[in-house]
């Protein structure tokens, strides 16, 4: 596994910017979904943990609406596109041919708490 998946793993779960948060999450996602085989070892570099984190850590605000969602008539805060890029990686995780392998991994990703959904509001 590249070093940068890695960083970006701990960048994922220590950041303080959602901004650097939804950066970390997409570059993730490009080195997992259409790559089954690289699921474990993300696994085992603390994937789970980081994205159990960021769904139990994060708050449900309507401030800093991101302006790019605007155009398109879905309002979303940074703070619910971290959570959307969580969810779609835990999806990936969970989905397609190859299963997580341990039954323990896969036990792993129970969600903390029903706050964590992404909730999406349009016009």
């Amino acid at each position: 596994m590249a070093d940068s998946y890695i960083e970006a793993i701990t960048q994922l779960k220590t950041s303080p910017s959602s901004a650097a948060q939804i950066a970390s999450a997409k570059h993730i996602k490009n080195g997992l979904i259409g790559h089954p085989e690289n699921k474990e070892t993300f696994v085992r570099h603390g994937l789970i943990d980081a994205l159990t984190d960021v769904l139990a850590t994060s708050t449900n605000s309507k401030d800093d609406i991101k302006d790019d969602n605007v155009e398109s008539g879905i309002l979303l805060t940074e703070e619910d596109e971290v959570r959307l890029q969580v969810v779609l990686l835990l999806d990936s995780l969970v989905s397609g041919r190859q299963l997580l392998p341990q039954p323990s991994i896969r036990s792993r990703l129970t969600l903390p708490n029903r706050r964590a959904c992404v909730c999406v509001t349009s016009h």
